[in-house]
């Protein structure tokens, strides 16, 4: 969900914007795992963000917004600690960039 906050907790960013973070998860679990994760296509994970909301009983884009916002700071040493795992070079490349690009919008949002 670091996308998510990335897009400022923009849940249609987040649903029209997966291939980063879907790649940052392949990127993790091979680090983590030794080999490549299968994951469901852009596709598929757009129509669960789009549905998933109207199936919970709470108002999950807000939830999700609050939640993944507050816990940022976490969600990036997490993510530079799994690229970090990968070892340099391109194996984890979409990971550092999410890594960034959270760092950014944390530093925005502590001064902005």
């Amino acid at each position: 969900m670091a996308e998510l906050v990335v897009r400022g907790g923009d849940w249609s960013a987040l649903t029209r914007n997966v291939d980063r973070p879907r790649h940052a998860a392949i990127e993790a679990a091979a680090a983590l795992r030794g080999r490549r994760a299968t994951l469901p296509p852009a596709l598929v994970i757009r129509a669960i963000l789009t549905w998933l909301p109207a199936l919970v009983p709470l108002d999950l884009r807000t939830y999700a917004r609050i939640h993944f916002t507050r816990h940022a700071r976490q969600t990036h040493d997490m993510l530079r600690a799994w690229a970090g795992v990968a070892g340099p070079g391109g194996q984890a490349a979409a990971l550092r960039e999410l890594a960034d690009e959270l760092a950014l919008a944390l530093e925005q949002s502590t001064h902005g």
